[in-house]
């Protein structure tokens, strides 16, 4: 496991807005640790969150088309 971070701290390491990283977290979509309760904090794990934003970033690159440059084929 490596460093923890509060949110604003997480957001800064990681290079998103607090507000975009709090709004990650509240839908559970970014690994985090919530503390105390419905109104408590949330704390990250920066390695875990940077690994899980390359993933993200690597899951948006397009796929190549299958289609064949360079070579002729029939339109109907």
């Amino acid at each position: 496991m490596g460093q923890k971070a509060l949110l604003k701290e997480a957001a800064t390491a990681v290079g998103l807005t607090k507000n975009a990283l709090y709004q990650l977290a509240r839908a559970g979509e970014v690994p985090c640790i919530r503390i105390g309760g419905p109104h408590g904090r949330y704390v990250f794990d920066i390695e875990q969150l940077e690994d899980f934003l390359k993933q993200k970033a690597l899951e948006n690159v397009r796929q190549p088309d299958k289609q064949e440059y360079g070579k002729l084929r029939v339109v109907r």
